[in-house]
């Protein structure tokens, strides 16, 4: 009897071990991923906007930028960057230009 009672509390503690790793890897997971999503971000940024500031990233995932250069604001879809503009071994693709980004033309006082 006391056997059985320790294989069954043996058998709960693994099935909930189980459960923490598997949680583990899906946090280790989701942390990769955003990891390579903020890298890919910061990549468009260096190819498309060259002195810029980011200016606000709301709850839509819709980036604001300030471009210090052409004094315009930038709104970009995040989550349509990251589809987009994926990593190609080394080399970037191109983003097609006008699909993911609506230029505003900036009225607030320069900085």
């Amino acid at each position: 009897m006391t056997n059985s009672i320790k294989r069954e509390i043996l058998s709960a503690l693994n099935d909930e071990t189980k459960k923490v790793i598997s949680k583990l890897q899906q946090t280790n997971n989701l942390i990769k991923q955003l990891s390579d999503e903020k890298k890919t971000l910061e990549q468009y940024l260096k190819d498309n906007v060259n002195n810029h500031e980011i200016v606000d990233l709301d709850s839509d995932l819709k980036i604001k930028i300030y471009d210090l250069t052409s004094k315009d604001s930038i709104v970009l879809d995040y989550d349509k960057i990251i589809t987009d503009y994926k990593v190609d071994t080394k080399k970037y693709e191109t983003i097609k230009k006008g699909t993911t980004s609506t230029r505003i033309t900036w009225s607030g006082a320069d900085k």
